[in-house]
């Protein structure tokens, strides 16, 4: 009996799409012990590492949001196109964060997730907003625009 991947890695999408705090638990149900979980600030292995990860961001943001957009594979491998929103507790970033992205999925036969790698723009959706980060690297980046 084969498995069917596609379907597989929609059910991965979805569970991020419903993602709450108190209903992390389901996540090793869907992905090998040993996941890679890879996103611009952290690298991390292990169901017990991101399950600990997500929770660190439930305790980052309230109002957590992801909105799975697209699916594209060959093989094994699929890309998800997602958009998320949250709102920081940090004091020094109280607005709704959006940020847009891709995480590469890869499924092992089984169809559970072996790797999940994010990329998304830090520069330019955090970075970008931080106070005094923020304008300094509009100034910086200034010469590498296109201008009318």
């Amino acid at each position: 009996m084969s498995v069917d991947l596609a379907t597989r890695a929609r059910r991965y999408g979805a569970f991020f799409e419903t993602i709450q705090a108190d209903r992390l638990d389901g996540f090793g149900d869907l992905v090998t012990e040993a996941i890679r979980f890879k996103d611009p600030f952290n690298d991390v292995r292990g169901v017990d590492r991101v399950v600990k990860l997500l929770a660190k961001m439930f305790d980052d943001a309230d109002d957590i949001r992801f909105r799975m957009r697209e699916l594209a594979g060959d093989g094994n491998v699929f890309f998800l196109r997602w958009h998320f929103t949250c709102r920081p507790k940090s004091r020094f970033l109280s607005s709704e964060w959006q940020v847009d992205g891709i995480s590469v999925v890869t499924l092992t036969e089984a169809g559970l997730v072996a790797e999940h790698v994010d990329y998304w723009d830090a520069a330019e959706q955090l970075y970008g907003r931080l106070p005094l980060v923020g304008p300094f690297l509009r100034l910086v980046s200034r010469p590498l625009t296109i201008r009318d």
